[in-house]
Protein backbone atom coordinates (compact mmCIF):
# COMPACT_ATOMS: atom_id res chain seq x y z
CA UNK A 1 0.00 0.00 0.00
CA UNK A 2 2.49 2.56 -1.15
CA UNK A 3 2.93 5.27 -3.71
CA UNK A 4 2.83 4.25 -7.35
CA UNK A 5 6.49 5.06 -8.05
CA UNK A 6 6.15 4.69 -11.82
CA UNK A 7 3.17 7.05 -11.86
CA UNK A 8 1.06 4.76 -14.00
CA UNK A 9 -2.70 4.91 -14.37
CA UNK A 10 -4.41 5.23 -11.01
CA UNK A 11 -7.59 3.29 -11.74
CA UNK A 12 -10.43 4.63 -9.62
CA UNK A 13 -8.19 7.03 -7.71
CA UNK A 14 -5.89 7.27 -4.68
CA UNK A 15 -6.39 7.51 -0.90
CA UNK A 16 -3.86 8.43 1.80
CA UNK A 17 -4.79 8.17 5.47
CA UNK A 18 -3.26 7.68 8.92
CA UNK A 19 -4.49 4.08 9.12
CA UNK A 20 -3.95 1.34 6.52
CA UNK A 21 -7.36 -0.08 7.43
CA UNK A 22 -9.05 3.26 6.77
CA UNK A 23 -7.15 3.81 3.52
CA UNK A 24 -8.41 0.44 2.28
CA UNK A 25 -11.98 1.45 3.19
CA UNK A 26 -11.68 4.52 0.98
CA UNK A 27 -10.17 2.49 -1.84
CA UNK A 28 -13.01 -0.05 -1.64
CA UNK A 29 -15.57 2.73 -2.08
CA UNK A 30 -13.68 4.17 -5.05
CA UNK A 31 -13.59 0.69 -6.58
CA UNK A 32 -17.36 0.40 -6.02
CA UNK A 33 -17.97 3.51 -8.14
CA UNK A 34 -17.87 6.16 -5.44
CA UNK A 35 -16.35 9.57 -6.04
CA UNK A 36 -13.81 11.44 -3.91
CA UNK A 37 -16.48 12.60 -1.44
CA UNK A 38 -17.87 9.09 -0.99
CA UNK A 39 -14.36 7.71 -0.44
CA UNK A 40 -13.45 10.47 2.03
CA UNK A 41 -16.57 9.73 4.09
CA UNK A 42 -15.80 6.00 4.06
CA UNK A 43 -12.21 6.69 5.10
CA UNK A 44 -13.06 9.01 7.98
CA UNK A 45 -15.73 6.63 9.32
CA UNK A 46 -13.12 3.87 9.24
CA UNK A 47 -10.64 6.16 11.02
CA UNK A 48 -13.20 6.53 13.83
CA UNK A 49 -12.87 2.76 14.25
CA UNK A 50 -9.22 2.15 13.44
CA UNK A 51 -7.53 5.32 14.83
CA UNK A 52 -9.57 5.99 17.98
CA UNK A 53 -6.83 7.95 19.70
CA UNK A 54 -7.22 10.73 17.13
CA UNK A 55 -10.81 10.64 15.85
CA UNK A 56 -14.33 9.63 16.81
CA UNK A 57 -17.85 10.07 15.52
CA UNK A 58 -18.32 12.76 18.21
CA UNK A 59 -15.34 14.74 16.90
CA UNK A 60 -14.80 17.67 14.55
CA UNK A 61 -13.42 18.22 11.07
CA UNK A 62 -12.70 20.63 8.26
CA UNK A 63 -13.47 19.44 4.73
CA UNK A 64 -12.08 21.04 1.58
CA UNK A 65 -13.07 19.77 -1.85
CA UNK A 66 -12.68 20.39 -5.55
CA UNK A 67 -15.43 19.09 -7.82
CA UNK A 68 -14.79 19.85 -11.45
CA UNK A 69 -13.43 23.40 -11.25
CA UNK A 70 -15.43 24.43 -8.17
CA UNK A 71 -13.89 24.61 -4.71
CA UNK A 72 -16.10 24.06 -1.67
CA UNK A 73 -15.52 23.83 2.07
CA UNK A 74 -17.49 22.60 5.07
CA UNK A 75 -16.78 23.79 8.60
CA UNK A 76 -17.52 20.77 10.78
CA UNK A 77 -15.94 22.01 13.97
CA UNK A 78 -17.31 21.33 17.43
CA UNK A 79 -18.98 24.10 19.40
CA UNK A 80 -20.07 24.85 22.93
CA UNK A 81 -23.66 24.02 23.94
CA UNK A 82 -26.19 26.84 23.59
CA UNK A 83 -26.75 26.87 27.35
CA UNK A 84 -23.54 26.88 29.33
CA UNK A 85 -23.25 27.74 33.04
CA UNK A 86 -20.54 30.18 33.98
CA UNK A 87 -17.31 28.62 35.14
CA UNK A 88 -15.85 29.59 38.50
CA UNK A 89 -12.95 32.02 38.37
CA UNK A 90 -9.65 30.18 38.17
CA UNK A 91 -11.31 26.89 37.24
CA UNK A 92 -11.02 24.97 33.98
CA UNK A 93 -13.50 22.43 32.68
CA UNK A 94 -12.46 18.86 32.07
CA UNK A 95 -14.13 15.56 31.15
CA UNK A 96 -17.83 15.73 30.34
CA UNK A 97 -17.91 19.40 31.40
CA UNK A 98 -15.60 20.20 28.46
CA UNK A 99 -17.51 18.03 25.98
CA UNK A 100 -18.69 20.04 22.94
CA UNK A 101 -21.51 19.53 20.46
CA UNK A 102 -20.11 17.15 17.77
CA UNK A 103 -19.50 18.45 14.25
CA UNK A 104 -18.10 15.49 12.31
CA UNK A 105 -21.26 13.58 11.42
CA UNK A 106 -23.26 16.69 10.42
CA UNK A 107 -20.37 17.75 8.16
CA UNK A 108 -20.19 14.31 6.53
CA UNK A 109 -23.95 14.34 6.02
CA UNK A 110 -23.77 17.76 4.35
CA UNK A 111 -20.94 16.60 2.08
CA UNK A 112 -22.80 13.46 1.02
CA UNK A 113 -26.07 15.27 0.34
CA UNK A 114 -24.30 17.87 -1.78
CA UNK A 115 -21.62 15.86 -3.55
CA UNK A 116 -22.01 12.12 -2.90
CA UNK A 117 -22.63 9.67 -5.73
CA UNK A 118 -23.36 6.24 -4.25
CA UNK A 119 -25.72 5.02 -1.54
CA UNK A 120 -24.83 5.79 2.06
CA UNK A 121 -25.10 2.13 3.03
CA UNK A 122 -22.29 1.26 0.60
CA UNK A 123 -20.13 4.05 2.02
CA UNK A 124 -20.59 3.00 5.65
CA UNK A 125 -20.16 -0.74 4.98
CA UNK A 126 -16.32 -0.89 5.20
CA UNK A 127 -16.26 0.89 8.58
CA UNK A 128 -19.06 -1.35 9.84
CA UNK A 129 -17.10 -4.48 8.87
CA UNK A 130 -13.98 -3.09 10.48
CA UNK A 131 -15.76 -2.52 13.79
CA UNK A 132 -17.64 -5.82 13.68
CA UNK A 133 -14.76 -8.06 12.62
CA UNK A 134 -11.97 -6.07 14.26
CA UNK A 135 -8.47 -5.28 13.08
CA UNK A 136 -4.85 -5.78 14.05
CA UNK A 137 -3.50 -2.71 15.84
CA UNK A 138 -0.50 -1.26 13.95
CA UNK A 139 2.75 -0.29 15.72
CA UNK A 140 2.46 3.46 16.37
CA UNK A 141 -1.21 3.32 17.35
CA UNK A 142 -0.50 0.46 19.71
CA UNK A 143 2.46 2.25 21.30
CA UNK A 144 0.39 5.38 22.03
CA UNK A 145 -2.54 3.23 23.24
CA UNK A 146 -0.25 1.52 25.76
CA UNK A 147 1.40 4.78 26.76
CA UNK A 148 -1.76 6.83 27.32
CA UNK A 149 -4.60 4.32 27.54
CA UNK A 150 -4.21 3.79 31.27
CA UNK A 151 -5.90 7.15 31.87
CA UNK A 152 -9.11 5.75 30.35
CA UNK A 153 -9.64 3.57 33.43
CA UNK A 154 -11.13 6.58 35.24
CA UNK A 155 -14.21 6.60 32.99
CA UNK A 156 -16.57 3.58 32.95
CA UNK A 157 -17.47 3.94 29.27
CA UNK A 158 -13.90 4.39 28.04
CA UNK A 159 -12.70 1.56 30.27
CA UNK A 160 -15.39 -0.79 28.96
CA UNK A 161 -14.69 -0.25 25.26
CA UNK A 162 -11.04 0.81 24.98
CA UNK A 163 -9.27 -1.28 27.63
CA UNK A 164 -8.95 -5.04 27.78
CA UNK A 165 -10.95 -7.14 30.21
CA UNK A 166 -8.12 -7.00 32.75
CA UNK A 167 -8.09 -3.19 32.58
CA UNK A 168 -4.83 -2.89 30.64
CA UNK A 169 -4.45 -0.96 27.36
CA UNK A 170 -4.29 -2.64 23.97
CA UNK A 171 -0.93 -2.80 22.23
CA UNK A 172 0.70 -3.35 18.83
CA UNK A 173 -0.28 -6.54 17.04
CA UNK A 174 -3.33 -7.19 19.20
CA UNK A 175 -6.81 -7.64 17.75
CA UNK A 176 -9.41 -4.97 18.59
CA UNK A 177 -13.15 -5.23 17.96
CA UNK A 178 -15.90 -2.72 18.71
CA UNK A 179 -19.32 -4.41 18.28
CA UNK A 180 -21.18 -1.50 19.92
CA UNK A 181 -19.72 0.94 17.41
CA UNK A 182 -20.61 -1.50 14.63
CA UNK A 183 -24.25 -1.38 15.72
CA UNK A 184 -24.20 2.42 15.67
CA UNK A 185 -22.60 2.44 12.21
CA UNK A 186 -25.36 0.14 10.98
CA UNK A 187 -27.89 2.77 12.10
CA UNK A 188 -25.85 5.52 10.44
CA UNK A 189 -25.86 3.61 7.15
CA UNK A 190 -29.43 4.85 6.66
CA UNK A 191 -28.96 8.34 8.11
CA UNK A 192 -25.67 9.89 9.25
CA UNK A 193 -27.69 12.12 11.57
CA UNK A 194 -29.66 9.28 13.15
CA UNK A 195 -28.52 10.26 16.65
CA UNK A 196 -29.96 13.74 16.17
CA UNK A 197 -33.04 12.87 14.12
CA UNK A 198 -34.28 10.15 16.48
CA UNK A 199 -35.82 12.04 19.39
CA UNK A 200 -35.68 9.16 21.84
CA UNK A 201 -32.06 8.44 20.94
CA UNK A 202 -30.84 12.01 21.29
CA UNK A 203 -32.72 12.54 24.56
CA UNK A 204 -31.23 9.36 25.99
CA UNK A 205 -27.72 10.44 24.93
CA UNK A 206 -28.25 13.90 26.44
CA UNK A 207 -29.39 12.34 29.73
CA UNK A 208 -26.24 10.22 29.85
CA UNK A 209 -24.11 13.31 29.22
CA UNK A 210 -25.93 15.32 31.89
CA UNK A 211 -25.64 12.49 34.42
CA UNK A 212 -21.86 12.68 34.05
CA UNK A 213 -21.67 16.46 34.42
CA UNK A 214 -21.86 17.56 30.78
CA UNK A 215 -23.95 20.33 29.22
CA UNK A 216 -24.79 19.11 25.69
CA UNK A 217 -28.59 18.87 25.44
CA UNK A 218 -31.00 17.04 23.19
CA UNK A 219 -31.70 20.38 21.49
CA UNK A 220 -27.99 20.82 20.78
CA UNK A 221 -27.84 17.35 19.25
CA UNK A 222 -30.83 18.09 17.02
CA UNK A 223 -29.21 21.14 15.44
CA UNK A 224 -26.93 21.10 12.41
CA UNK A 225 -24.30 23.62 13.42
CA UNK A 226 -22.10 23.11 10.37
CA UNK A 227 -21.60 25.80 7.78
CA UNK A 228 -19.57 26.67 4.72
CA UNK A 229 -15.88 27.00 5.49
CA UNK A 230 -13.92 30.12 4.59
CA UNK A 231 -11.94 29.41 1.42
CA UNK A 232 -8.54 31.10 1.05
CA UNK A 233 -6.28 31.20 -1.99
CA UNK A 234 -2.56 31.66 -2.35
CA UNK A 235 0.26 30.85 -4.77
CA UNK A 236 3.55 28.99 -4.63
CA UNK A 237 5.94 28.38 -7.51
CA UNK A 238 3.35 29.02 -10.19
CA UNK A 239 0.71 26.81 -8.56
CA UNK A 240 -2.55 27.84 -6.91
CA UNK A 241 -3.07 26.88 -3.26
CA UNK A 242 -6.54 26.64 -1.75
CA UNK A 243 -7.12 26.13 1.96
CA UNK A 244 -9.50 26.87 4.86
CA UNK A 245 -9.30 29.94 7.09
CA UNK A 246 -10.96 31.30 10.22
CA UNK A 247 -11.81 28.00 12.00
CA UNK A 248 -8.49 26.57 10.78
CA UNK A 249 -5.00 27.90 10.13
CA UNK A 250 -5.19 28.49 6.40
CA UNK A 251 -4.15 32.12 6.83
CA UNK A 252 -0.84 30.91 8.21
CA UNK A 253 -0.24 28.59 5.25
CA UNK A 254 -1.07 31.34 2.75
CA UNK A 255 1.19 33.75 4.64
CA UNK A 256 4.15 31.36 4.48
CA UNK A 257 3.68 30.85 0.76
CA UNK A 258 3.44 34.63 0.26
CA UNK A 259 6.66 35.23 2.20
CA UNK A 260 8.52 32.61 0.16
CA UNK A 261 7.24 34.15 -3.08
CA UNK A 262 7.94 37.73 -1.99
CA UNK A 263 11.46 36.87 -0.84
CA UNK A 264 12.32 34.98 -3.99
CA UNK A 265 13.77 32.26 -1.77
CA UNK A 266 15.66 29.78 -3.92
CA UNK A 267 16.30 26.10 -3.07
CA UNK A 268 19.76 26.54 -4.63
CA UNK A 269 20.71 29.22 -2.08
CA UNK A 270 22.89 27.92 0.80
CA UNK A 271 20.65 29.93 3.17
CA UNK A 272 17.41 28.40 1.86
CA UNK A 273 16.90 26.11 4.89
CA UNK A 274 17.29 29.12 7.18
CA UNK A 275 14.86 31.15 5.07
CA UNK A 276 12.28 28.38 5.43
CA UNK A 277 12.89 28.01 9.18
CA UNK A 278 12.44 31.74 9.73
CA UNK A 279 9.34 31.76 7.53
CA UNK A 280 7.79 29.15 9.82
CA UNK A 281 8.85 31.17 12.88
CA UNK A 282 7.34 34.37 11.46
CA UNK A 283 4.07 32.63 10.75
CA UNK A 284 3.84 31.25 14.29
CA UNK A 285 4.81 34.60 15.79
CA UNK A 286 2.24 36.50 13.72
CA UNK A 287 -0.78 34.41 14.78
CA UNK A 288 -3.21 36.70 16.66
CA UNK A 289 -3.47 34.32 19.62
CA UNK A 290 -0.94 32.61 21.85
CA UNK A 291 0.08 29.18 20.57
CA UNK A 292 -2.08 26.45 22.10
CA UNK A 293 -4.53 28.89 23.68
CA UNK A 294 -7.30 31.31 22.78
CA UNK A 295 -5.54 34.20 24.56
CA UNK A 296 -5.14 37.21 22.23
CA UNK A 297 -1.60 38.52 21.86
CA UNK A 298 -1.16 42.15 22.97
CA UNK A 299 0.04 43.09 19.48
CA UNK A 300 -1.46 40.22 17.47
CA UNK A 301 -1.98 40.68 13.75
CA UNK A 302 -5.47 40.54 12.23
CA UNK A 303 -5.86 37.41 10.14
CA UNK A 304 -6.40 39.48 7.00
CA UNK A 305 -3.00 41.13 7.42
CA UNK A 306 -1.26 37.75 7.35
CA UNK A 307 -2.20 37.38 3.68
CA UNK A 308 -1.42 40.97 2.66
CA UNK A 309 1.30 41.11 -0.05
CA UNK A 310 2.93 44.19 1.47
CA UNK A 311 3.16 42.50 4.86
CA UNK A 312 4.63 39.37 3.25
CA UNK A 313 7.25 41.53 1.50
CA UNK A 314 8.18 43.18 4.81
CA UNK A 315 8.52 39.80 6.49
CA UNK A 316 10.64 38.44 3.63
CA UNK A 317 12.95 41.45 3.87
CA UNK A 318 13.33 40.93 7.61
CA UNK A 319 14.08 37.23 7.09
CA UNK A 320 16.83 38.00 4.56
CA UNK A 321 18.32 40.55 6.96
CA UNK A 322 18.21 38.07 9.81
CA UNK A 323 19.86 35.36 7.71
CA UNK A 324 22.75 37.75 7.00
CA UNK A 325 23.25 38.60 10.69
CA UNK A 326 26.34 37.24 12.42
CA UNK A 327 24.70 36.34 15.73
CA UNK A 328 21.41 34.78 14.69
CA UNK A 329 20.90 32.86 17.93
CA UNK A 330 21.11 35.98 20.09
CA UNK A 331 18.89 38.07 17.81
CA UNK A 332 16.29 35.41 17.13
CA UNK A 333 13.76 35.96 19.91
CA UNK A 334 14.11 39.73 19.75
CA UNK A 335 13.54 39.75 16.01
CA UNK A 336 10.53 37.46 15.78
CA UNK A 337 9.34 36.37 19.22
CA UNK A 338 9.51 32.69 20.18
CA UNK A 339 6.37 30.58 19.98
CA UNK A 340 5.24 29.13 23.29
CA UNK A 341 6.12 25.64 24.45
CA UNK A 342 3.18 23.25 24.65
CA UNK A 343 2.63 19.54 24.94
CA UNK A 344 2.40 17.76 21.60
CA UNK A 345 -1.20 17.14 20.58
CA UNK A 346 -2.56 15.39 17.56
CA UNK A 347 -5.14 15.15 14.85
CA UNK A 348 -5.59 13.04 11.74
CA UNK A 349 -5.85 13.76 8.04
CA UNK A 350 -6.92 12.01 4.87
CA UNK A 351 -6.54 12.97 1.22
CA UNK A 352 -8.48 11.52 -1.73
CA UNK A 353 -8.42 12.01 -5.48
CA UNK A 354 -10.72 10.10 -7.82
CA UNK A 355 -10.50 9.07 -11.48
CA UNK A 356 -12.08 12.34 -12.61
CA UNK A 357 -9.50 14.39 -10.72
CA UNK A 358 -11.96 15.56 -8.06
CA UNK A 359 -10.31 15.92 -4.65
CA UNK A 360 -11.07 16.01 -0.93
CA UNK A 361 -8.71 17.00 1.89
CA UNK A 362 -10.25 16.31 5.31
CA UNK A 363 -8.68 16.95 8.69
CA UNK A 364 -10.37 15.59 11.82
CA UNK A 365 -9.73 15.64 15.55
CA UNK A 366 -10.98 14.97 19.06
CA UNK A 367 -8.31 17.11 20.72
CA UNK A 368 -5.46 15.38 22.54
CA UNK A 369 -5.06 11.63 22.21
CA UNK A 370 -8.32 9.89 23.21
CA UNK A 371 -10.07 13.29 23.31
CA UNK A 372 -11.63 14.00 26.69
CA UNK A 373 -10.79 10.46 27.82
CA UNK A 374 -14.47 9.57 28.21
CA UNK A 375 -16.87 7.49 26.12
CA UNK A 376 -20.61 7.05 25.81
CA UNK A 377 -21.41 3.88 27.82
CA UNK A 378 -23.95 2.67 25.23
CA UNK A 379 -22.32 3.33 21.84
CA UNK A 380 -18.73 3.37 23.00
CA UNK A 381 -17.94 6.58 21.13
CA UNK A 382 -15.19 8.77 22.60
CA UNK A 383 -16.11 12.39 23.28
CA UNK A 384 -13.96 15.22 21.97
CA UNK A 385 -12.25 17.68 24.25
CA UNK A 386 -13.03 21.35 23.57
CA UNK A 387 -10.17 23.72 24.26
CA UNK A 388 -12.59 26.62 24.01
CA UNK A 389 -14.92 25.18 26.64
CA UNK A 390 -11.96 24.44 28.87
CA UNK A 391 -10.33 27.88 28.61
CA UNK A 392 -12.89 30.32 27.17
CA UNK A 393 -16.37 28.91 27.91
CA UNK A 394 -18.97 30.87 25.94
CA UNK A 395 -22.32 29.43 24.92
CA UNK A 396 -22.42 28.49 21.24
CA UNK A 397 -18.79 29.46 20.59
CA UNK A 398 -17.04 27.43 17.89
CA UNK A 399 -13.71 25.72 18.36
CA UNK A 400 -10.73 27.04 16.43
CA UNK A 401 -8.05 24.50 15.52
CA UNK A 402 -4.84 24.38 13.54
CA UNK A 403 -6.41 22.19 10.80
CA UNK A 404 -5.03 23.18 7.39
CA UNK A 405 -6.38 21.00 4.57
CA UNK A 406 -5.00 22.20 1.24
CA UNK A 407 -5.62 21.60 -2.47
CA UNK A 408 -3.12 22.49 -5.19
CA UNK A 409 -3.76 23.05 -8.88
CA UNK A 410 -1.40 24.25 -11.56
CA UNK A 411 1.10 23.55 -14.29
CA UNK A 412 0.85 20.29 -16.18
CA UNK A 413 -2.65 19.66 -14.93
CA UNK A 414 -1.36 18.87 -11.44
CA UNK A 415 -4.00 18.32 -8.76
CA UNK A 416 -2.74 17.63 -5.26
CA UNK A 417 -4.60 17.15 -1.95
CA UNK A 418 -2.62 17.43 1.28
CA UNK A 419 -2.96 17.99 5.00
CA UNK A 420 -1.41 16.94 8.27
CA UNK A 421 -1.79 16.11 11.94
CA UNK A 422 0.17 17.80 14.68
CA UNK A 423 -1.53 20.96 16.04
CA UNK A 424 0.61 24.06 15.38
CA UNK A 425 3.07 21.91 13.38
CA UNK A 426 0.44 21.37 10.66
CA UNK A 427 0.78 24.41 8.38
CA UNK A 428 4.59 24.33 8.48
CA UNK A 429 4.62 20.64 7.59
CA UNK A 430 2.22 21.15 4.69
CA UNK A 431 4.18 24.12 3.41
CA UNK A 432 7.53 22.30 3.52
CA UNK A 433 6.16 19.30 1.62
CA UNK A 434 4.80 21.68 -1.01
CA UNK A 435 8.16 23.43 -1.21
CA UNK A 436 9.80 20.05 -1.82
CA UNK A 437 7.26 19.02 -4.45
CA UNK A 438 6.71 22.33 -6.27
CA UNK A 439 10.02 24.15 -5.85
CA UNK A 440 12.63 21.40 -5.47
CA UNK A 441 11.01 19.04 -7.96
CA UNK A 442 10.89 16.06 -5.61
CA UNK A 443 8.44 13.25 -6.20
CA UNK A 444 5.53 13.28 -3.78
CA UNK A 445 6.86 10.52 -1.54
CA UNK A 446 10.31 12.13 -1.47
CA UNK A 447 8.77 15.47 -0.51
CA UNK A 448 6.74 13.91 2.33
CA UNK A 449 9.74 11.96 3.63
CA UNK A 450 12.24 14.83 3.37
CA UNK A 451 13.46 16.22 6.75
CA UNK A 452 11.52 19.23 8.02
CA UNK A 453 11.78 21.89 10.72
CA UNK A 454 9.55 23.52 13.31
CA UNK A 455 9.96 25.38 16.58
CA UNK A 456 9.82 24.57 20.29
CA UNK A 457 9.97 27.81 22.22
CA UNK A 458 13.21 29.47 21.09
CA UNK A 459 14.72 26.21 19.83
CA UNK A 460 14.69 25.09 16.21
CA UNK A 461 13.39 21.53 15.87
CA UNK A 462 14.89 19.53 13.01
CA UNK A 463 14.23 16.00 11.85
CA UNK A 464 17.15 13.64 12.31
CA UNK A 465 19.31 13.75 9.21
CA UNK A 466 18.34 17.29 8.23
CA UNK A 467 21.02 18.32 5.69
CA UNK A 468 21.29 21.87 7.06
CA UNK A 469 21.62 20.91 10.75
CA UNK A 470 25.36 21.62 11.04
CA UNK A 471 25.12 24.90 9.15
CA UNK A 472 22.21 26.12 11.29
CA UNK A 473 23.94 25.06 14.51
CA UNK A 474 27.05 26.96 13.43
CA UNK A 475 24.85 29.99 12.76
CA UNK A 476 23.92 30.05 16.46
CA UNK A 477 20.57 28.31 16.50
CA UNK A 478 19.67 26.09 19.44
CA UNK A 479 18.85 22.80 17.72
CA UNK A 480 16.51 20.11 19.06
CA UNK A 481 16.60 16.91 17.02
CA UNK A 482 13.32 15.08 16.44
CA UNK A 483 13.22 11.45 15.29
CA UNK A 484 10.72 10.51 12.62
CA UNK A 485 8.28 8.80 14.99
CA UNK A 486 4.84 9.28 16.53
CA UNK A 487 6.12 10.92 19.72
CA UNK A 488 8.22 13.86 18.53
CA UNK A 489 7.18 14.27 14.94
CA UNK A 490 7.04 17.58 13.08
CA UNK A 491 3.64 16.99 11.53
CA UNK A 492 2.18 13.79 10.05
CA UNK A 493 1.36 14.44 6.39
CA UNK A 494 -1.00 12.53 4.08
CA UNK A 495 -0.99 13.53 0.39
CA UNK A 496 -2.24 12.36 -3.01
CA UNK A 497 -1.84 13.84 -6.46
CA UNK A 498 -2.74 13.33 -10.09
CA UNK A 499 -1.23 14.72 -13.25
CA UNK A 500 -0.92 13.69 -16.89
CA UNK A 501 1.40 10.82 -15.91
CA UNK A 502 -1.02 9.27 -13.40
CA UNK A 503 -1.53 9.20 -9.64
CA UNK A 504 0.75 9.13 -6.61
CA UNK A 505 0.17 9.01 -2.88
CA UNK A 506 2.31 9.30 0.23
CA UNK A 507 1.74 8.66 3.93
CA UNK A 508 4.11 10.15 6.50
CA UNK A 509 6.53 7.56 7.95
CA UNK A 510 6.06 9.05 11.43
CA UNK A 511 2.82 7.10 11.85
CA UNK A 512 1.02 3.99 10.58
CA UNK A 513 -0.53 5.58 7.51
CA UNK A 514 -0.79 4.21 4.01
CA UNK A 515 -1.63 5.34 0.50
CA UNK A 516 -3.57 2.92 -1.71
Amino acid sequence: MSENEERGGCGAGMVAASSPHAARAGRDVLDAGGNAVDAAIATVLALAVADPINLSLFGRCQILGLTGERFWAIDGTTCAPMVLPEVQAGKTRTGFAATPVPGLLPALDRAHRRQGRIALADIVAPAYRLAEEGFVIPPALGAIWQEKGGALAADPGARLFYLKADGTPYGPGEHFRHPALARLLRALSHDLLALGHDRAEREALARRIAASGGFVTAEDLAQDATGDGEILHGTLAGHALTTIGRQGWGHTLVQMAAIIEAGGFDPGDPDFAEHIALTVLCALADRPQEIGTLTPKPFGMPLEMLCDPAFAQARATLIRKQARACDTGARLVAAFGAPGIRADRDTTHLSVIDAAGDMVALTGSIGPHFGAGIADPVHGVLFAHSYRMASDPRAGARDVTEMTPCLVTGAGGLRLAIGAAGSERIPGAVMQVLVGRLMRGLRLREAVEAPRCNWLGGALRLHEGHPAADRLRARGYTIVTSPRDHRRHLGIVQAVERDAAGCAGAADPAYDGASV
